[in-house]
């Protein structure tokens, strides 16, 4: 830039085009509190200078928008109007508004320029827009704890992520180095909120170990989810690991679409969540944990000490399979299981519904999005109710539901009485005329028990309608016909008596 252009831009010779313009500008000037004579001065000015002209009210603009003299004055001497330009473009178009803090917004802006180097072009107003959205959501997040607004749940929801055209980007730790101020903030509102639990959402952003230090303490953050935040780069697994061990109070992680890649840091990992004092239930989406088989056999030792776990996307087959269902048979105390969106084929199918044979504890299986046919699905139904026999299907499994298999299967055990979803299937299967085969070999003096069985003991539906609707249904003479051990306690002549009552009394109801 000219020597010419810089003097008169720091004010001596300055000019101006034409005198509407120069008003306009003059009373910008006295607006930015330049003295009467000082505005004057920079506008009326014989020379006519379109050079000069444009310079001065780019400055003008700059200073109207916040920035201060000599950041203005830096800008407008050392960039081209186009690049000066682009940055107001990117000021009004892109950022969140601080209370109508000019100051702040124009801090923000030189800390971004200095962030990106040498020059900003226009392709960085994507990763801009992402910076402060990310900002906006911290300042409005922090608002809400301070406030203390509950959602339905008793909870306060923080939603933090920023905002890319490709969504596969992730705004980097190094990029939210300006950030760290509103990060303090929001750590500090969550450290001091008194109402509630916290449920912390952070999307598309990379988190320095100071973020990560600053967000996971002590206090009512209950739960996290991390969801493309590329957290196991480097010495990731290592700092996060670090700050999770302080944070005693957390309950709830989700971990998604962040790779963890070695069986050393996946161990490593493991071995945190489960010495972790309060931690019930993981998610571990699209982390690509199928793809090695020594993660897998790190991440099933996670059974026995959690309520849940997640592991859709994953990219499990048949070897992660035959490890999650060997240590389903072992009966550990996870209750939920999610397995959606993995590699299941149909002998995956038969192997984990055999695990369920033996395990008691295991209330939810979700297994939608797998390449499971309906011959699969059969695997499922044997496990929760064996039709073959009447023991057969009391030694079902009546703990788990199946979600996402096929209708019938999803109205299996849907009760969280195991005792309540057996009788439920012994009267909805000795219910139907073609399942009386199953009454063979009871002998008559048991079918007491049998009805006693049938009246749920506490369903819903009102046990002595059921038992009615139950023995109408049966086919009396069939029943007496073929249950073994009759024979050997009653006559023919007392066996046809009973059958001809039987007919006598169906006939007099008109059925």
């Amino acid at each position: 830039m000219s020597q010419r252009r810089s003097r008169r831009i720091a004010g001596q010779d300055p000019s101006l085009v034409d005198e509407e313009t120069s008003r306009r500008v003059y009373n910008q000037l006295l607006a930015l509190d330049y003295s009467e004579e000082r505005a004057h001065e920079l506008v009326y000015n014989d020379a006519h200078d379109l050079e000069y002209f444009e310079s001065l009210s780019l400055f003008v603009q700059l200073r109207t928008k916040g920035f201060e003299y000599e950041q203005a004055l830096d800008l407008v001497n050392n960039h081209s109007s186009s690049y000066i330009q682009l940055i107001m473009r990117i000021y009004d178009n892109f950022l969140p508004s601080y209370a109508n803090d000019g100051q702040s917004t124009a801090k923000f802006v030189l800390l971004y320029l200095e962030m990106a180097d040498d020059q900003l072009e226009l392709n960085d107003a994507p990763r801009f827009a992402a910076l402060s959205c990310a900002q906006k959501m911290l300042t409005e997040s922090t608002l809400r704890l301070k406030e203390g607004k509950l959602n339905d749940k008793g909870e306060i929801t923080v939603e933090l992520g920023a905002s890319y055209d490709d969504q596969t980007s992730v705004l980097l730790a190094q990029d939210q180095e300006i950030l760290l101020p509103s990060w303090k903030k929001l750590a500090t509102a969550i450290s001091l909120s008194k109402r509630g639990s916290i449920a912390l959402y952070i999307t598309h952003m990379e988190l320095s170990k100071d973020v990560q230090d600053m967000l996971l303490i002590d206090g009512p953050l209950k739960q996290l989810i991390l969801m493309n935040n590329n957290l196991f780069e480097n010495d990731g697994v290592d700092d996060f690991i670090s700050v999770l061990n302080r944070d005693s109070s957390l309950e709830d992680l989700s971990i998604l679409n962040n790779l963890i890649k070695g069986e050393e840091d996946a161990q490593s990992l493991v071995n945190a969540m489960i010495n972790h004092p309060k931690l019930e239930n993981i998610m571990l989406n699209s982390c690509g944990l199928g793809c090695n088989e020594s993660v897998m056999k790190s991440i099933v030792t996670l059974f026995g000490s959690l309520d849940g776990i997640t592991l859709n996307g994953n990219q499990i087959g048949s070897y992660g399979i035959k490890l999650i269902s060997e240590c389903l048979a072992s009966n550990p105390m996870l209750c939920v299981l999610q397995l959606k969106d993995n590699l299941l084929n149909d002998a995956d199918a038969a192997t984990l519904a055999t695990s369920l044979k033996s395990n008691t504890n295991l209330r939810i299986l979700k297994i939608a999005g797998n390449n499971i046919t309906q011959k699969g699905m059969k695997s499922f139904h044997s496990a929760v109710q064996n039709l073959s026999s009447l023991n057969a299907m009391s030694d079902s499994n009546h703990t788990c539901l199946v979600i996402d298999g096929d209708k019938e299967l999803s109205l299996l055990n849907t009760r969280n009485n195991p005792s309540h979803n057996k009788a439920e299937k012994l009267i909805n299967v000795l219910g139907i005329q073609t399942n009386m085969r199953l009454l063979n070999n009871i002998p008559i003096e048991l079918m007491p028990r049998v009805l006693y069985l049938v009246q749920g003991r506490g369903l819903f539906i009102p046990s002595l309608c059921r038992t009615f609707m139950f023995i109408r249904q049966w086919s009396m003479p069939l029943l007496f016909t073929s249950c073994v051990g009759l024979e050997l306690r009653r006559s023919e002549r007392v066996r046809k008596k009973m059958v001809m009552d039987y007919m006598v009394d169906k006939s007099r109801l008109g059925g």
